[in-house]
């Protein structure tokens, strides 16, 4: 792992801190740099709604122009909110009591949530629209694609993205070479720990659940179930096991590598290192039960407290010598 400081021309700045053999770079600290990586990572999970009559394109284009125009004109309607993506549920599936169906609260660790419900709706249609962003995006298999799109000729679609907000899975980051240009190597490790599968498999199996109320029971309501290579038929058991490992990606909220405590220390600096700090979501031991967002916003602004107060510390230190001279 190569960290530096500096612009980007002064290679002299570059430092190697996780060595191997194989390595010729110089060693200015030798510290556990890109050990302990964590990312929040989850499935999709597809859930079918039919509750209208299919509309013709004409009618469909018709109702968009319309909801165009209102939220032009009054800013109000469908397009002045994110829909249900303004829903979200942050739940500790291990509170659950499958056969009562419902969330417990009997001991502490209940207010931690183990994983994150994110909704978004996929009007009937839509899928072979947004094809190409997909594809882009998520970067599932034409199989998987192909049968998702057929589904959504039939049926409207909310789409359940699943993050486990507490993995165990840890992965690495290493030097690929003695190259400074050279891309790392990035292990994430995902699913490698079976508790993280058991989260997944919860989770969905509470949507299940759902499903069977009545609120949704009245908009026909009922998980997709892909037909994977590999995996048992969706009404087998095991089958949600096998989705998981098919359907699971990154959430891009990777932590760890650059810990407090191992790499760098209380105000951010790193150990054996002068004039070098980290200031992202790596110096995290652990990931927040939430988006890494506010949390590397806030290291940041911390980082800047401490820079401010060590020059302000040094300016004084100096002006007291000149004084003294």
């Amino acid at each position: 792992m190569y960290l530096w400081s500096g612009s980007r021309d002064n290679w002299s700045k570059f430092i190697t801190v996780t060595p191997n053999e194989d390595q010729h770079s110089r060693v200015k600290a030798d510290l556990p740099v890109g050990k302990g990586m964590s990312d929040h990572f989850a499935p999709l999970v597809y859930m079918k709604i039919n509750d209208q009559p299919a509309k013709s394109k004409a009618l469909t284009l018709g109702s968009k122009v319309l909801e165009g125009l209102e939220w032009l004109l009054a800013r109000r309607g469908p397009l002045s909110t994110a829909g249900l993506t303004d829903i979200t549920t942050f739940v500790n599936t291990k509170c659950y009591d499958f056969k009562l169906k419902r969330l417990l609260h009997d001991r502490p660790e209940c207010d931690v949530p183990t994983s994150q419900y994110i909704h978004a709706y996929m009007e009937r249609g839509f899928a072979r629209l947004a094809k190409p962003i997909y594809d882009r995006v998520i970067r599932h298999v034409p199989q998987v694609v192909d049968q998702i799109l057929v589904e959504n000729d039939k049926s409207d679609i909310i789409v359940v993205t699943l993050p486990v907000l507490q993995p165990y899975s840890r992965g690495w980051i290493e030097l690929a070479s003695g190259n400074v240009f050279d891309e790392p190597v990035i292990s994430p490790n995902y699913l490698h720990d079976e508790r993280d599968v058991q989260e997944i498999v919860r989770a969905i199996r509470i949507l299940e659940d759902l499903t069977q109320t009545p609120e949704y029971k009245e908009h026909n309501a009922s998980l997709f179930k892909y037909k994977l290579e590999g995996c048992p038929r969706g009404e087998e058991e095991g089958y949600w096991e096998c989705y998981a490992r098919h359907m699971t990606y990154s959430v891009y909220h990777a932590a760890g590598t650059a810990a407090l405590g191992a790499v760098v220390d209380e105000r951010l600096r790193v150990r054996g290192v002068r004039a070098l700090r980290v200031a992202d979501a790596s110096v995290l031991p652990r990931l927040p039960t939430s988006s890494t967002a506010a949390v590397a916003l806030a290291i940041g602004e911390r980082a800047a407290d401490f820079v401010i107060g060590d020059t302000q510390h040094e300016l004084r230190y100096s002006y007291v010598n000149a004084t003294l001279l």
